[in-house]
């Protein structure tokens, strides 16, 4: 079966005057387009992002639950293990909450499953040894 990509064009014209305008090529105009980036002030933004422009990481589902564990964590000072995976996002992902934990002085320990023994997301078999102690 072939499979075949479908998606919105966006309309030659404002693709064309969006990369004359930032003077940039045709593709990242239409990238930019299709992300609702439509000048320069927008396209800024995006590119030379700031911390008053992150959306409130609160608007997350249950990170009020998140952050109050971190803190019970960090006080009790209890060990703390990044179960995470192997691509890029998930290695990122394991690295900045690393960096952070150790920052704030957390010990903090990670995990990342082998890809083609455990295969993709939260093994319960490998959770039950991590929460036991044992090193895999």
């Amino acid at each position: 079966m072939d499979n075949q990509w479908n998606y919105e064009e966006g309309s030659p014209t404002d693709i064309t005057a969006l990369a004359e305008n930032l003077n940039i090529p045709l593709p990242i105009a239409r990238i930019l387009l299709k992300r609702k980036i439509q000048n320069l002030e927008q396209a800024k933004l995006f590119f030379r992002p700031n911390i008053q422009n992150l959306n409130d990481p609160f608007l997350m589902k249950d990170m009020d639950i998140a952050v109050d564990r971190i803190i019970i964590a960090k006080k009790n000072q209890e060990n703390v293990v990044i179960y995470g995976d192997y691509d890029v996002d998930g290695t990122t992902s394991i690295a900045l909450l690393t960096l952070f934990f150790k920052e704030i002085g957390l010990p903090t320990k990670y995990y990342i499953p082998k890809r083609l023994k455990e295969g993709y997301g939260f093994q319960k078999k490998q959770l039950m040894k991590l929460k036991a102690g044992v090193h895999i």
